[in-house]
């Protein structure tokens, strides 16, 4: 199939409060992906989260079906590459009548949820972990902490953005518990702390 170029249809966000810029945004469309390049500059030793907005919901949230230099921990460079995945995304969708904007920050935007847990957590209790990485469709773990101390794996599973996890009744009660996600750019997100009972 032959790969389309918009050089129309991407917009570059530069956040000069801190420094971040987006720039040589272009992209190419082929076999239902958009693989979107860009050059990032930011200020010395910083790492950015980069999310990608599309016009078909105004720019409200986050794209989710995406990998590459996109989510935590993206580091200043040239040709940066985020591959869209737009079937996954939308089941029907116009590419050519689509804008994009590529968004670069030294912090989450407001619109970003960490790690949530959800349910009783109990012992025996099904709870589920729910989290937006950035980085569906790749293989991500899912661990368990206590007061910042690793105690055991959960899971390695595709990054659908919800896991259901039956606590164990071997684990230790108690209080300071979370989730950690972690990808395989190792960009890492916590849960806020529960208690185990």
């Amino acid at each position: 199939m032959k790969k389309i170029f918009f050089f129309f249809a991407i917009s570059a966000i530069t956040i000069f409060a801190w420094s971040q810029k987006c720039s040589n945004v272009k992209a190419e469309y082929d076999n239902h992906k958009l693989y979107i390049y860009f050059d990032l500059q930011a200020k010395e030793g910083a790492q950015c989260f980069v999310n990608v907005y599309t016009s078909k919901d105004n720019y409200k949230n986050a794209l989710k079906y995406v990998s590459g230099a996109v989510g935590r921990n993206i580091n200043s460079g040239e040709g940066l590459k985020i591959i869209w995945d737009v079937k996954k995304e939308f089941e029907e969708a116009d590419i050519t009548k689509l804008d994009f904007k590529v968004e670069a920050n030294e912090y989450p935007p407001a619109n970003y949820f960490p790690v949530l847990i959800e349910g009783k957590t109990k012992r025996k209790s099904e709870i589920s972990i729910l989290w937006r990485s950035g980085s569906s469709g790749e293989e991500i773990s899912l661990e368990l902490y206590k007061k910042g101390a690793y105690v055991k794996s959960i899971v390695s599973t595709l990054d659908s953005g919800t896991f259901k996890w039956i606590i164990p009744k071997d684990i230790e009660k108690g209080e300071g518990y979370q989730v950690k996600y972690k990808n395989s750019q190792r960009n890492e997100l916590f849960s806020n702390y529960f208690e185990i009972k």
